[in-house]
């Protein structure tokens, strides 16, 4: 009796530690599953972040290539307005000078024409003036010398014909004497010896 209360005491104590060690082998077993399990989703989670991560820097340098390449495009915009109003004051610069030389070129051309037209006028003034000189003074040494040849003669005449020469000596040949007088050219000198005659 004592021999069988022993062996079912070892028995069932066998059993017991049995079930003990399976029940811990399926907790071990059930541990090892969860924690692979957090594993997995952790390590799923940290890929889906660093994918993020890697998808947000790409698009961030994908807007800095963007804002790279407006603020290039502003800069060639900003130069291109530059360098189109530059050109636009050069030609304006230069359509000045051109009316400044085209205005300066004419008033030259004036000023010579004008210059030409003055000693061509003064030219002919003085041709005219000593072409009247020389009619004036002919016509004086004419009348000079006939009023010479008619006093000759008048020394020969009767009264009444001194007279009349006289009055007509008058009338032409001092009046011409009188004019070249007033004209400062030597009149008064002939005038004066005409008289005397």
């Amino acid at each position: 009796m004592m021999v069988r209360s022993k062996r079912f005491f070892v028995f069932y104590l066998f059993l017991v530690m049995a079930l003990l060690a399976a029940q811990s082998s399926t907790h071990f077993v059930a541990a090892q599953e969860e924690e692979q399990v957090v594993d997995e989703e952790a390590e799923e989670a940290a890929a889906q972040q660093a994918e993020a991560e890697a998808a947000a820097e790409a698009e961030r340098i994908r807007i800095a290539e963007m804002e790279a390449v407006a603020a290039e495009e502003r800069r060639i915009a900003e130069e291109a307005e530059r360098v189109r109003r530059a050109a636009e004051a050069a030609a304006r610069e230069e359509e000045r000078l051109e009316r400044e030389a085209a205005a300066r070129a004419e008033a030259e051309r004036l000023a010579a024409e004008a210059a030409a037209a003055a000693e061509a006028a003064k030219k002919a003034s003085e041709g005219a003036i000593t072409k009247l000189k020389t009619k004036l003074f002919g016509a004086t040494d004419m009348v000079v010398g006939k009023s010479k040849s008619l006093l000759e003669k008048a020394k020969s005449m009767t009264t009444k014909q001194k007279k009349q020469v006289a009055a007509v000596v008058a009338g032409l040949g001092f009046g011409s004497v009188a004019f070249l007088a007033s004209t400062g050219n030597g009149g008064p000198a002939v005038a004066g010896q005409a008289r005397k005659k």
